[in-house]
């Protein structure tokens, strides 16, 4: 045999040898997409709490703010599909501009749309829930002044990207979860392996298979929110602008592969928010449930979260997620998903009850504290059985 023929077959077969993890993965994700869908015709419905449940995105960019090949009707198109209740729109802000008034507020095709900006203020980034009339004056004040004129304007600001600048701040909530956070975080050669694989049949899966737990955000927002209250959130921050997109014309490229779609990314994680049963879904409800913490992130990509409830009673008062008791002795917690999981209960950032395979607890507590759940799907193997279905706001217990 030729020299040529032995270093080609050579090749062939270390190229053959290098996809097997691949090829295995994709099995693994196969097996959990599966399981995933059986496990939708065993969901439990859960009993009335007197609360109406509404799902759907924060931070998100399209060309207005730039950094994206996104329109506004590739959003409200997405959002329909997804069957989402609400979209906040987080434009950059930029000097030439006004990216807050260019973006669209209010009812569009069933989706409530509020307005905002995403922006840097030193070194602290922000979303400020509705904007500010001079928003780029508003940019150049110290982070502890730019959050008390917001608060005094009544205006939401959600700290995102923690990892940034000053966290010894007073702000409405934090962001413990980010897509765009956490894709920066993965091991991407084994990634784009996995890609190659299992991105076409299993778009979302294949990417959140690689994601983990965001320690270093709740463990912040633990240490912050033991101060005061404090909302924590998930961010898409999606701005439909990774990928390659060449030729043509802006709504029919020659070429386009983008990565990051809207459609997509909405399937992946989302906030669900619970308001009275006598109320309606407006931006003031909105903002006024994401400002209480009457809320909770549900990975929504490992089956619709839709259903679950964490709420207190302590004498003889009953609260949800986001709310504030005053601590008796005989107080209780109480917790249910819409599917069998794993239950984790943390008591001011330690892990204080745990209980497996079931979709209901309850328990009595003993101490005072700041107690919120996290939930796991430990059925679908790993990395599941490390990285939260679902996150719920704490419930304060005084």
């Amino acid at each position: 045999m030729k020299l040529w023929k032995k270093i080609l077959i050579t090749l062939l077969i270390l190229l053959g040898i290098s996809q097997i993890p691949g090829i295995y993965h994709l099995y693994q994700t196969y097996s959990q997409n599966s399981a995933i869908a059986a496990s939708a015709a065993s969901r439990r419905k859960q009993p009335d709490t007197g609360y109406k449940e509404f799902k759907g995105v924060i931070h998100l960019h399209t060309r207005i703010g730039g950094h994206s090949y996104g329109t506004f009707q590739e959003v409200v198109k997405a959002s329909k599909k997804r069957n989402l209740d609400f979209v906040v729109m987080t434009e950059h802000i930029a000097p030439d501009k006004d990216t807050f008034g260019k973006s669209f507020d209010g009812k569009k095709e069933g989706v409530l749309f509020v307005n905002g900006n995403e922006l840097s203020v030193k070194e602290n980034r922000f979303l400020v829930i509705e904007s500010f009339k001079d928003i780029l004056k508003a940019a150049k004040k110290e982070p502890r002044e730019f959050l008390l004129e917001a608060r005094t304007e009544n205006r939401l600001a959600l700290i995102t990207h923690p990892e940034r600048g000053d966290m010894n701040i007073s702000a409405d909530g934090l962001e413990v979860f980010s897509l765009h956070t956490a894709a920066d975080e993965i091991n991407k050669p084994l990634a784009l392996m996995d890609a190659i694989w299992g991105y076409l049949p299993y778009p979302q899966l294949s990417i959140v298979r690689h994601f983990k737990r965001p320690d270093r955000s709740l463990k912040l927002y633990d240490r912050l929110s033991a101060k005061e209250r404090l909302t924590l959130f998930a961010s898409t921050d999606v701005h439909q602008g990774v990928g390659i997109r060449w030729g043509g014309t802006d709504s029919n490229p020659w070429f386009d592969l983008i990565i990051d779609r809207y459609d997509g990314m909405f399937r992946i994680v989302r906030n669900h928010v619970l308001l009275g049963k006598d109320e309606e879904l407006t931006k003031g409800s909105l903002i006024s449930a994401v400002r209480s913490g009457n809320c909770f992130v549900g990975l929504d990509v490992l089956g619709d979260s839709d259903g679950f409830r964490f709420s207190a009673r302590s004498g003889g008062k009953s609260g949800i997620m986001g709310e504030e008791l005053e601590f008796e002795p005989g107080a209780r917690l109480e917790s249910q998903a819409p599917l069998e999981s794993r239950f984790v209960i943390i008591r001011n950032g330690e892990r204080y009850f745990e209980q497996q395979a079931t979709s209901r607890i309850e328990l009595k507590i003993e101490k005072k504290g700041n107690y919120r759940v996290e939930v796991y799907r430990d059925e679908l193997g790993s990395p599941f059985d490390t990285l939260p279905w679902i996150i719920s706001n704490p419930i304060y217990l005084r």
